[in-house]
């Protein structure tokens, strides 16, 4: 009841504080006066700096919390705003105040979840149509709220239908198999095979158990050396680990823990610390077990005991007796657990300290990792994974896998925790202590402390700590002592402090203890600019703009509309209609580009957005929490953060993505997918914010100022702040710049040809007409990408074929001999080095040949014809190999949100991966492999052909505006009718053999226009001025001739 009284009361201030922003950003008053409330408003307009009025003056904005409750004085404000936390019904009151003469201000409206209100204006009498039309307006907003409304019960009621019919399905299927198990049991064959089950049953247990079965396995397994191995190893573990009631074997196998004692990390002394309080006999002879059996020998153990068992006392003596390295002090009084812990401190001879508690268990490596960290990486702070146990060691409840180090995490949850090691000087740097103001969250507030300051945070990706579970522990339960969840917020808003980060609020997350989120204070506010592709799909889009405008409470904000060649016209007419509801901040921005271009969709976009701040949203997305923006501007602004991402969700209601993190069966998947809403998630990772490796472009917030700054580094001309900024970064991009050249030599060594392509960029007006063409440049970062797509495509086409899995390759088979000879000729009359025979080329041959040429002013030339030589590259379900890149395995696996084949192979490697049955795999992708291959050739053939036809019509569009003016061209090839021409903005036109000012022309069959004592006139390469003739749109022509001074 405490936490749903403190989510109640969290969201009035949540709501006060967007409606008090609001109130300050858009009224600016200079003074304020609030009625009614219990005080939640009036707390947060003091806290963005509202004035209340002088004794006796007029405020000059009186806002009036609950009207229905609040008795108006006489004499109002110029300004009132009528707030309604509960009741809407504001009838009565607006009628008292037109007595007054204030009318209500339509331009002022409520928006997303914050708290309904309404302004009036003191002014002359409004006129009545206006007024009519202003609540017609009002009416029409609630109408569509409540239609919005029923949509939304009736899709539940329907989801909850399918829910019940699955229940009942459920159900009679688990009563037939209970008959089925029934008369499993109940039949006869059963009962009299009973004997023989057991004596299987038996049999099996002793072949795993009987030390002369279990010996021959072994020796099967490792044979003779490896049994002396072993053996060896043993008799060796009996003398280094004395362990009795822990003993270390039960955690690591003997051959490693005396590999470990044997090969000591030049470490420091690790001093562990210990806090004792009437601890039972069982659990501190097993933890000075697990202490005394560690593989790395350079420790030492510092209790402390502040409790009233002497026996305790006793049995530390005891061992520190036969071991000098536990060392043992007797407390004169219990100053709780901070203060017993520095007393713990005080004792530390090592250079690194180790927090264990009085009832826990280290594993033996545990130190071993830990000195190895240190010695390798230079680590003042290092933290392992953990297991929680009840009772018995082997009784594992909870395995704790932790991320590497990340800030949000641990701001929202301490999930350090345990095994917990830092260097003494660290610990003295800050403060030296724990501090007792935050008992049951002292760890928490020292480690944010230490990690503040911390120089090298290392996570040791191994369970080594075991907590045990008891009903009273935070182990068990964290709510079962809740002070420790008030220190623990505490200790949060004073490390925001030290830090100098402006918080709004710390708070527990309702029905999730000991996670919290912070509210932080937006210093650096800035426009949004929403970016939203879309093509078609008119409903979605509606329902998206739509959302935004309803759920959004964050002002300051833009909606780019990015067209994408849609083709109904009721999507241009959704375009229009919307720019009317919106003319303040909607956009439709027009992108004729090729194909579905995601990236080069929200570059356009980016360029033409006016906010500090990007918003990539996918058309198909609908918002539904008010706050949406102010959570992701509240990230994004911090100049630490690359890009923000949301929870999103199916429409049942289960998680679509989470965060992007990489898994055990994938490189890379989206984290928690298909978990229900309401799931807390792996360790409560669904409940709060956290560091990820990726998030969705689906919905991602990035500062527009990131882009150029990562456009700079690339380019080499970013300034020493840009450079000091993504400094741990850089030498990740530095390697994967080394590995891109890596594997572009290997290409080259291969004999992967690289052709001449130039591809355009259309810059359409906002008609969708060309305005512009360009060259399309590709970057260092583009080239490095498309490296790192085809080792993936490599790879995850050699897993196929050595798996022998239904597949889809892509193939290109070798060129047809007939072509080559031809290019053959083309190249010998060109004067370049040629290959004597065309018969079966391997591919370095023709690498050399375009390189030969590549510098010459027949590159163009000589590469089209070599690509005209080439074989169509298609699908099949036969690993064909690929000639033009050299490779025996390939496929196209990278981009399965706009090729059919690559998420057909994610289809399948998510099959094989879940381990199904390869027989299975046939039944069910054997036939459809073949046929997807087929279809998809197809289909490619007629999207490229449309892809051309569509870029020659935008070019000859573009130059009908250009008719009449001269260009400067370079001849790119030549032929019996004339010249092809290409200008500086890739258009390529025909200048024919008539509009030439020679009588007699001949083509040389190869490169040149010759005269008739066979001289060249005019050849490939050569620059030459033409003069726009004619544009043919619908044909996708454009014709040159010459200019008059040319003649």
């Amino acid at each position: 009841m405490e936490l749903d009284q403190e989510k109640l009361t969290r969201n009035e201030s949540e709501r006060s504080r967007e409606l008090a922003q609001r109130i300050r950003r858009e009224l600016g008053p200079c003074s304020v006066q609030v009625l009614g409330g219990v005080g939640a408003l009036e707390s947060a307009l003091e806290a963005v700096g509202a004035v209340q009025p002088a004794e006796g003056a007029l405020p000059e904005l009186l806002v009036v919390v609950d009207p229905e409750w609040v008795t108006l004085p006489q004499q109002l404000a110029d300004r009132v705003l009528l707030v309604c936390s509960e009741e809407t019904m504001l009838a009565a009151c607006a009628k008292q105040l037109a007595q007054q003469g204030l009318y209500r201000d339509f331009s002022w409206q409520s928006r997303g979840r914050a708290l309904q209100t309404a302004l009036f204006c003191r002014t002359d009498a409004p006129d009545a149509a206006g007024q009519l039309a202003g609540y017609e307006e009002e009416l029409d907003i609630l109408r569509e709220r409540m239609e919005l409304a029923e949509r939304t019960g009736e899709e539940q009621g329907r989801q909850l239908e399918r829910l019940r019919s699955d229940l009942s399905l459920s159900r009679s299927h688990e009563q037939d198999l209970e008959k089925t198990l029934n008369s499993v049991v109940q039949s006869q064959f059963w009962k009299l095979t009973w004997p023989m089950r057991y004596l299987v049953s038996k049999c099996r247990q002793l072949w795993h158990t009987f030390p002369l079965f279990v010996f021959l396995a072994t020796l099967r397994r490792v044979g003779i050396s490896g049994v002396m191995a072993q053996a060896k190893a043993k008799r060796e573990y009996k003398k280094l680990f004395p362990g009795k009631a822990m003993p270390a074997d039960r955690f690591a196998t003997p051959e490693l823990l005396v590999k470990q004692a044997a090969n000591q990390p030049a470490g420091p002394l690790i001093s562990i610390v210990v806090p004792l309080y009437n601890t039972p006999q069982q659990f501190l002879v097993e933890l000075l077990d697990s202490v005394q059996n560690q593989s790395y020998r350079n420790w030492e153990l510092c209790m402390v005991d502040a409790g009233q068992d002497e026996t305790v006392g006793q049995t530390v003596k005891a061992r520190a007796a036969s071991d000098p390295r536990i060392r043992y002090r007797k407390l004169d009084k219990n100053d709780g657990i901070a203060g017993n812990t520095n007393q713990g401190f005080a004792m530390v001879k090592g250079d690194y300290v180790a927090l264990l508690d009085h009832d826990d268990i280290l594993h033996p490596c545990a130190l071993w990792y830990v000195a190895q960290a240190i010695a390798e990486q230079g680590a003042d702070f290092v933290y392992t994974d953990e297991v929680t146990f009840e009772g018995d060691i082997d009784h594992l409840t909870v395995y704790h896998f932790k991320p590497d180090y990340m800030l949000d995490n641990l701001r929202s949850n301490n999930y350090i925790c345990h095994l917990s090691v830092f260097s003494a000087a660290l610990l003295a740097k800050v403060g030296g202590d724990e501090r007792a103001e935050f008992n049951g969250s002292q760890d928490y507030d020292l480690y944010l402390r230490l990690t503040e300051q911390a120089k090298k945070v290392v996570h040791i990706p191994h369970l080594l700590y075991y907590w045990r579970s008891s009903p009273t522990s935070v182990a068990s339960n964290i709510s079962a002592k809740m002070y420790c969840l008030e220190a623990a917020m505490k200790a949060l808003r004073a490390h925001y402090k030290r830090v100098g980060v402006p918080v709004d609020d710390v708070t527990m997350i309702p029905n999730t203890p000991g996670f919290y989120k912070t509210d932080y204070t937006i210093t650096k506010p800035g426009k949004v600019s929403i970016l939203i592709p879309s093509c078609d799909h008119g409903a979605d889009l509606r329902t998206c703009v739509d959302s935004i405008y309803r759920k959004t409470t964050y002002a300051d904000f833009e909606v780019l509309i990015i067209e994408n060649n849609s083709k109904e016209d009721g999507t241009f007419r959704l375009y229009e209609q919307l720019q009317k509801e919106h003319p303040d901040n909607l956009r439709v921005l027009y992108w004729k580009g090729t194909g579905f271009n995601y990236s080069a969709l929200n570059n356009f976009g980016a360029k033409e957005a006016t906010g500090e701040y990007l918003l990539l949203l996918n058309n198909d997305t609908e918002v539904i929490t008010p706050r949406w923006l102010e959570e992701m501007v509240m990230y994004a602004q911090q100049e630490r953060v690359g890009c923000v991402g949301v929870k999103l969700l199916y429409p049942d209601n289960t998680i679509q993505h989470a965060g992007i993190g990489f898994g055990y069966l994938t490189l890379a998947a989206h984290m928690h997918k298909n978990f229900p809403v309401g799931h807390p998630g792996y360790m409560g990772r669904l409940v709060y914010a956290q560091d990820v490796y990726a998030v969705t472009a689906a919905c991602l917030m990035v500062r527009k100022s990131v882009y150029d700054e990562v456009n700079a580094l690339f380019a080499g001309t970013a300034d020493e702040a840009v450079r000091a900024k993504y400094a741990l970064v850089w030498p990740q991009l530095q390697e994967m710049r080394h590995l891109a050249a890596l594997l572009k030599r290997a290409a080259e060594k291969r004999g992967t040809m690289d052709l001449i392509s130039v591809e355009t960029r259309f810059i359409l007006d906002e008609e969708g007409k060309p305005a512009a063409l360009l060259p399309r440049q590709s970057g260092e970062a583009e080239g490095m990408i498309e490296q790192f797509m085809i080792a993936a495509n490599v790879a995850v086409a050699a897993l196929a074929r050595r798996k022998k899995l239904p597949f889809i390759y892509r193939v290109h088979e070798r060129p047809n001999p007939e072509k080559l000879a031809l290019l053959m000729e083309t190249t010998r009359a060109l004067g370049l080095k040629t290959p004597l025979q065309s018969d079966d080329l391997p591919q370095m041959a023709l690498r050399e040949l375009m390189e030969e040429a590549r510098d010459t002013p027949y590159a163009r030339l000589v590469s089209e014809q070599l690509l005209r030589s080439m074989a169509k590259a298609q699908y099949s379900d036969n690993p064909l190999g690929h000639y033009g890149l050299a490779l025996q395995d390939y496929c196209h696996f990278t981009s399965p949100i706009r090729r059919y084949p690559d998420l057909a192979i994610h289809r399948i490697l998510s099959d094989h991966l879940a381990h199904t049955p390869k027989a299975a795999l046939y039944d069910r992708y054997g036939a459809f492999v073949r046929a997807a291959a087929a279809s998809s050739s197809e289909c490619e053939v007629r999207a490229m052909t449309a892809e051309r036809d569509c870029e020659a019509c935008y070019k000859a569009e573009y130059m009908l505006g250009f008719l009449g003016q001269t260009f400067p061209g370079v001849i790119v090839s030549a032929s019996d009718f004339g010249l092809y021409v290409e200008l500086e903005n890739t258009v390529t036109g025909l200048l024919r053999l008539e509009h030439l000012p020679e009588e007699e022309l001949r083509f040389n069959g190869v490169a040149s226009l010759t005269d008739p004592l066979g001289r060249p006139r005019y050849t490939v390469g050569q620059s030459i001025d033409i003069q726009v003739a004619a544009c043919d749109v619908s044909m996708g022509r454009v014709s040159f001739t010459l200019p008059p001074s040319a003649d």
